[in-house]
């Protein structure tokens, strides 16, 4: 049983508290001497960095920091990250030595861009797993299976990332639409679950038609197929597996009737494909409405394949 002064000491312990950090649930103190994490991260998560050091003192509300390691993300330099105009909590940094075997960098940061040593790092290596994931399935997919992707669009939730969790949510959806899990399969098989993989895509693009665009450059090639937005390279990926397995079909059973036989519902694949890239009918697609591809896709019979979009 709690007696009196228990609870009167408790009461102390939380004034005490109050007293320093000025509320309640507010972020934690760092002292000198402490260890501390600064996180440089990227929004492709490949290109992730950070730099680790102690705390000297608190200066004006900000900590003022010597940091002894940097690990640049790719693509980036300690000098770019420590520029000026740079981007980064060590804008304007003032490196003291630049020796890998004897770095020194001092700078005076919000503590709101700190975190603990252990946090840090521990965010850090999950954020580096979920970049390995996502980047595993855009190349060769292997072994990428759609609890693996669900794993990482919860974890991608947990890290505040939602447009990374939305990525992996495309992720799991495609993965699973094949019915091979994680591994190849041909393409009747992955083409039997694309038009419902695509329909499924339909309310996410109408969401972030910014992220379609992006898609749609990678897709004609006018964009890396590697830049920053997660979301846009997870729905070009997908979107061209499924115009690669038309392809690859076509190529294999060239009368189109056969086909249809082979793979139900192979036509509903043109017209979910065409709903994708048009946001539902709400833009055109190479020039043409959804009504335009729809009335291509009907001139066209068996044996005729309708034209590849």
């Amino acid at each position: 049983m709690i007696n009196k002064s228990m609870r009167r000491g408790a009461r102390g312990v939380l004034a005490l508290s109050i007293l320093l950090t000025g509320t309640v649930g507010a972020a934690p103190v760092f002292a000198p001497g402490e260890r501390v994490f600064v996180p440089l991260y990227s929004e492709n998560l490949r290109e992730d960095g950070y730099a680790t050091g102690v705390v000297d003192s608190v200066v004006d509300g900000k900590l003022r920091v010597s940091l002894t390691e940097y690990v640049k993300g790719k693509g980036k330099t300690l000098y770019g990250t420590c520029s000026p105009s740079a981007r980064s909590p060590l804008a304007g940094a003032e490196i003291l030595s630049d020796r890998p075997d004897a770095l020194l960098i001092r700078q005076d940061i919000d503590p709101a861009s700190v975190k603990s040593w252990r946090e840090g790092k521990n965010e850090y290596l999950e954020r580096e797993n979920l970049s390995t994931l996502f980047y595993k399935w855009l190349g060769d997919g292997m072994a990428v299976t759609p609890e693996r992707a669900r794993y990482g669009r919860a974890k991608a939730e947990a890290l505040g990332l939602p447009r990374a969790a939305r990525a992996m949510e495309v992720v799991a959806l495609q993965t699973e639409s094949t019915g091979g899990k994680g591994f190849p399969v041909p393409p009747s098989m992955a083409l039997a679950g694309a038009a419902g993989l695509l329909e499924a895509l339909l309310p996410i693009v109408r969401e972030n038609p910014e992220a379609l665009d992006g898609a749609l450059e990678i897709l004609d090639g006018t964009a890396p197929a590697q830049g920053d937005d997660l979301l846009a390279m997870a729905l070009a990926r997908t979107l061209s597996l499924v115009r690669h397995d038309l392809g690859a079909l076509q190529r294999t059973q060239p009368d189109f009737g056969a086909a249809s036989r082979e793979v139900p519902g192979l036509r509903a694949v043109f017209d979910a494909w065409i709903a994708v890239v048009t946001r539902g009918g709400a833009a055109p697609y190479l020039n043409r409405s959804a009504a335009q591809w729809k009335a291509l896709f009907d001139a066209a019979s068996p044996p005729v394949w309708p034209p590849l979009p």
